[in-house]
């Protein structure tokens, strides 16, 4: 039974008594409000929900308890002339307080702050997660004057996580500190755990060398930071570009200088030069030619199908383009001939060590035994998949530079024309170096 101190409306919708389909609305122009209500429990109640509910808050002292289906709370802007909007959804605290908090149990996310190209429709964005994060605004910002901008904590996981896809997962920036300060525990022994712990990349590179390092004289040191906490490390760069890692062993005092060490470091890698092949001898032939030469002062010798285009006096210039790594102003070249798999038959009486294949006017598809590990180091017009090289024929044929990965005393491969022609022959100005194994 409705009172005059209180009202019910049981429905069904009409139309003609307010917004339609209704149970309360307000059409008045100059209001303050459009609703003031208050309670006890909570100011407002609202539930959009097919699910069977007690139509209770069941936390005390809320302005506005939602539930819903889908969103609880949903706030949207639609800007007006002179009011552009400023946020969907704005938490408030006057004493101190938090101003949001979002909560969630088990396994699912307490706040998503992600930045889209389009929202569309939210349920279909955000229906299965945080949505596809593809806009470029900032998906969460933190700021504060002397409190901390973005805390993350965690009992077991991470306490922050970052990821990219292609920039950088973290970046630490800092107008008048340290970019980033990192503080370890230690474990249940009681012994130190390391403030940074980098996951190394693996690298196939044997056989370690003694090295003498080198470093700056004394007066760089005058030129360090006065200022400085034991365990800083510091990077400079110099005129010349080199870098250096300096590492602060005593922190500054009110009577000294922060003491700062250079990090000590061994000599930069030089790639060992490749050692060409210095061919003396090619007996073209289109079935079996055979090409002698010399390689680290031990014979080498090809067999197949061959021109009568090959150069033995160091004369060729076609290596000498940006298609080789490294060119050649001039160099030896064999002509193999491509065909109907035509085959072919390296052999080292030394073993090298990682050949290069230098390939100049090639129009065929080179194939390698299965399993070979081919690298294509540089090229125009070439390609590699696995273990087969392939070159485009056309006016202008493929060029380029190949790498074979591995330790070999004879390499075998074919050569097809590339070309819808059968019986096509495609020459093809070979040459090849590499270092000792």
């Amino acid at each position: 039974m409705a009172h005059d101190d209180q009202f019910t409306a049981l429905g069904p919708p009409l139309a003609g008594s307010g917004f339609p389909r209704a149970a309360f609305s307000t059409k008045a122009t100059g209001m303050v409000y459009g609703g003031n209500v208050q309670g006890v429990r909570a100011g407002m109640y609202a539930e959009s929900s097919r699910g069977n509910t007690d139509r209770e808050a069941d936390v005390e002292g809320v302005g506005v308890f939602g539930v819903g289906d889908n969103f609880g709370i949903f706030g949207k802007i639609v800007p007006s002339p002179g009011r552009p909007g400023i946020a969907g959804l704005f938490g408030q605290h006057n004493r101190g307080g938090v101003g949001a908090i979002g909560a969630t149990m088990r396994g699912g996310i307490g706040v998503v702050g992600t930045s889209v190209q389009a929202l569309a429709n939210p349920l279909e964005t955000f229906g299965s997660g945080p949505g596809p994060g593809d806009g470029s605004g900032t998906g969460v910002l933190g700021t504060s004057g002397s409190g901390v901008g973005v805390h993350g904590i965690s009992h077991s996981a991470e306490g922050v996580h970052g990821e990219s896809a292609q920039g950088d997962a973290v970046v630490g920036h800092s107008t008048g500190g340290r970019g980033g300060r990192f503080q370890s525990g230690r474990t249940a022994a009681g012994t130190p755990i390391g403030q940074i712990g980098l996951v190394p990349q693996p690298l196939s590179v044997s056989g370690r060398v003694t090295a003498s390092p080198t470093m700056y004289v004394s007066t760089a040191l005058e030129l360090l930071p006065a200022e400085g906490s034991g365990g800083d490390l510091l990077v400079t760069q110099s005129d010349d570009g080199t870098c250096a890692l300096w590492f602060c062993t005593n922190s500054a005092q009110q009577d000294r200088r922060a003491v700062w060490r250079e990090v000590l470091l061994g000599p930069a890698p030089v790639q060992q030069a490749v050692e060409l092949v210095d061919w003396t001898v090619v007996e073209g032939d289109p079935a079996t030619g055979t090409a002698q030469g010399t390689w680290h002062g031990a014979d080498v010798r090809l067999v197949g199908p061959m021109g009568t285009g090959s150069a033995v006096d160091g004369s060729f210039g076609g290596f000498s383009s940006n298609a080789f790594t490294p060119s050649l102003p001039s160099s030896d070249a064999v002509e193999i001939r491509g065909g109907t798999a035509h085959a072919f038959t390296l052999t080292f009486a030394a073993a090298i060590k990682d050949p290069v294949l230098y390939l100049a006017s090639m129009g065929s598809i080179m194939q390698f035994p299965a399993g070979t590990e081919v690298t294509l180091v540089s090229g125009q017009g070439m390609s590699v998949s696995g273990s087969t090289v392939t070159g485009l024929a056309g006016p202008v044929d493929s060029s380029g530079t190949i790498r074979l990965t591995g330790v070999f005393t004879t390499i075998s491969f074919t050569a097809t024309t590339n070309v819808p022609t059968p019986g096509v022959i495609d020459g093809i100005l070979l040459q090849i170096g590499g270092v000792p194994a």
